[in-house]
């Protein structure tokens, strides 16, 4: 999943990985139709290690959160995993999270620019 060719990509390690067109979408929907929310907060029986890597199996609930990064580019996520089944969970509130999304998404359009 990982472009290994793309030095800026490969400096950042497992901080940062690219993925093929449609993973976003469909790993936030979990691969059903429809239009994948801002924030998804979901417990899971475990961590898909393309996202999550060597760490997956410990994982337990995800909060991922959907980027805009502009006209013609594709959408990118944060994604963040926890160990404690009840971190994450559809039941809690996301405002603070869409903020903080927001807010990410800006400082990565600039970075990418």
């Amino acid at each position: 999943m990982q472009d290994d060719s793309d030095p800026t990509i490969k400096r950042l390690g497992n901080v940062l990985s690219a993925a093929e067109p449609g993973f976003v979408r469909n790993y936030l929907t979990d691969g059903r139709n429809g239009t994948p929310r801002q924030v998804t907060l979901r417990q899971i029986h475990e961590g898909d290690p393309r996202v999550y890597g060597q760490e997956a199996s410990y994982l337990r609930s995800e909060a991922c959160l959907l980027l805009d990064f502009g006209t013609g580019r594709l959408p990118g996520m944060l994604a963040m995993g926890a160990e404690d089944p009840h971190q994450f969970s559809p039941q809690q509130g996301t405002d603070l999270l869409a903020f903080f999304a927001g807010v990410f998404e800006r400082a990565m359009r600039r970075w990418l620019s």
